[in-house]
């Protein structure tokens, strides 16, 4: 996924007074999922470590992602496939995980694991569902979304994964997007009207 195929949902932030950047990764089965996670984690770094460089300040960090972006965004939220990551997950002031994949079993006992090629120890360690944040962690809000006209599978994903997000204690707000399907739910984070775009703007301290 390259990263200018989502670059147009930073145009309203950036007019805000945000700074934007955006992650690519590779994709299976070209690279595997651990693979994917890790290339995040490695992006992420940098920015978080030489802030200053790049001109924006590491206190108010913020995370977005969407399908196979959110499912990377809630497993860097759950401290990546080691729990060691260069950074901590709570750093982020708040994230937005739009219509994300967050428990993989069900998708591995389908043909896209021909893709994916998950083993059951796979399925467990990049199933975001599996690794929620501990309580005493101080995680930033979460906005969780999905398009209107969604498959039912990413509502279930996100039925459950919200559920145990709020057990865990984090703060969290449901925001689906009216009249949105699953390729076209990121214009409504892009646009300054959109119901996510709102839900997530309202989390950012612009200052």
């Amino acid at each position: 996924m390259t990263k200018d195929s989502y670059s147009f949902i930073g145009e309203n932030f950036v007019k805000a007074g945000a700074t934007f950047a955006v992650i690519g990764f590779g994709l299976c089965p070209d690279i595997t999922l651990a693979t994917m996670v890790g290339q995040v984690e490695r992006a992420i770094g940098p920015l978080w470590e030489q802030s200053d460089a790049y001109g924006f300040d590491r206190d108010k960090l913020y995370l977005a992602g969407h399908s196979s972006g959110g499912h990377l965004a809630a497993m860097v939220l759950s401290g990546g496939t080691t729990g060691n990551l260069s950074f901590p997950p709570e750093t982020f002031k708040a994230s937005v995980i739009i219509s994300g994949l967050f428990d993989l079993a069900p998708i591995a006992a389908t043909y896209i694991n021909n893709y994916i090629r998950l083993d059951d120890d796979g399925v467990r360690t990049l199933s975001p569902l599996y690794h929620i944040p501990m309580a005493n962690r101080p995680m930033g809000p979460l906005v969780l979304g999905t398009g209107e006209h969604e498959l039912a599978e990413y509502f279930l994903h996100q039925s459950r994964y919200a559920e145990a997000w709020a057990n865990a204690g984090h703060e969290l707000q449901m925001c689906d997007a009216a009249g949105y399907h699953h390729l076209n739910v990121p214009y409504d984070l892009a646009d300054e009207n959109g119901q996510l775009h709102r839900a997530f703007r309202a989390k950012i301290d612009f200052g």
